[in-house]
């Protein structure tokens, strides 16, 4: 039985961007909890600022207007209100006061908090990987954190494994190709029916013998040296084979046999690889969801990269064809 396709699947198009596909709703995206949408502080910083503020105007005008010299409560209302003015001036010199709340120069965010999880460091600057998190807490325990790899202003989820060899590894979904979160797109070596079904996983197939290869290059501006995959799943489209080893993205696959590979895409060829891992060589039942065989093993790039590859082929004579990530996370560090 062949998978449900959705109705916006194509045949004619050989490259594609995963995020115009996208079905994936605004609840995707988690802005900043220090800015508004405009970038600007929330309203309720703002207040909490003027406030302070005025508490020390009032102070210091209380001070000048009793003409009296000597008292404690007086000396403490000096006192602060010299902060008040140091405070001032130090802000007019340009110079950083991080956890403020208020958005000064050389800092990205300012929340007012001491969390480095919900999208704003420590440091006031906004994370654009798990291993910028680490790096400014040492002790940061694995879990959800919030970071913005592409710089676009609003921070959203991924998993930062920070206790797994040396720590720092920013952990993605699928999802995350297609919903403004990671650029990405597919592109056809061998042309075959290809689309994206709701979830945003592409797909690839054949209906009765032919040829498929494709390469879905997934951009991670703060780069990356090495990749794991943790629970990751692919799902058969019929009855599908990965027993190829591919040495090079331009050959995707060899009849009888296809692949499934990642790596570098600026490299001329894979450093994972479903055959070479030592997955199932023989065919896939019919629709099959199998685990990549090599979960949580670390593959290093020859180089660093700021560009996940995955590519997948298929040549035969039945119908065949590929999910090449059905479920679970990569990782990039």
């Amino acid at each position: 039985m062949i998978p449900r396709r959705p109705e916006h699947a194509w045949s004619a198009i050989s490259t594609f961007s995963l995020a115009a596909c996208c079905w994936c709703t605004s609840a995707c995206v988690q802005a900043n909890p220090a800015f508004l949408a405009d970038g600007s502080l929330s309203d309720t910083e703002e207040s909490g600022e003027g406030e302070s503020e005025g508490a020390d105007a009032s102070g210091a005008e209380g001070e000048s207007g009793s003409g009296e010299q000597g008292s404690g409560s007086e000396t403490t209302e000096a006192s602060e209100t010299t902060e008040a003015i140091e405070t001032s001036a130090t802000a007019d010199t340009g110079e950083m006061i991080c956890g403020d709340g208020q958005l000064d120069p050389g800092e990205t965010c300012d929340d007012g908090n001491a969390e480095n999880d919900d999208g704003c460091m420590t440091n006031c600057l906004v994370p654009e990987s798990c291993a910028e998190i680490l790096a400014v807490d040492a002790e940061a325990a694995s879990g959800a954190y919030l970071v913005d790899p592409q710089g676009s202003g609003e921070p959203w989820e991924v998993h930062c494994a920070m206790d797994f060899k040396g720590g720092g590894w920013t952990g993605f979904l699928v999802q995350d190709t297609c919903n403004g979160h990671l650029s990405s797109t597919v592109e056809a070596i061998w042309e075959a029916t290809s689309g994206i079904d709701d979830a945003c996983r592409p797909y690839a197939e054949y209906a009765e013998g032919g040829s498929l290869g494709y390469v879905w290059d997934i951009e991670f501006p703060p780069g990356f040296s090495a990749f794991f995959l943790s629970d990751y799943e692919v799902k058969a489209i019929a009855t599908p084979e990965l027993s190829y080893i591919q040495l090079l993205w331009s050959v995707p696959a060899i009849f009888p046999n296809g692949a499934l590979s990642f790596g570098d895409a600026h490299a001329e060829g894979p450093v994972a690889n479903w055959a070479a891992n030592g997955g199932a060589l023989e065919t896939f039942g019919e629709d099959e969801i199998k685990p990549y065989p090599a979960q949580e093993t670390v593959f290093e790039l020859s180089e660093p990269s700021d560009t996940l590859r995955i590519a997948w082929g298929e040549y035969g004579q039945m119908h065949e064809g590929l999910y090449p990530w059905w479920s679970g996370r990569i990782y990039l560090r």
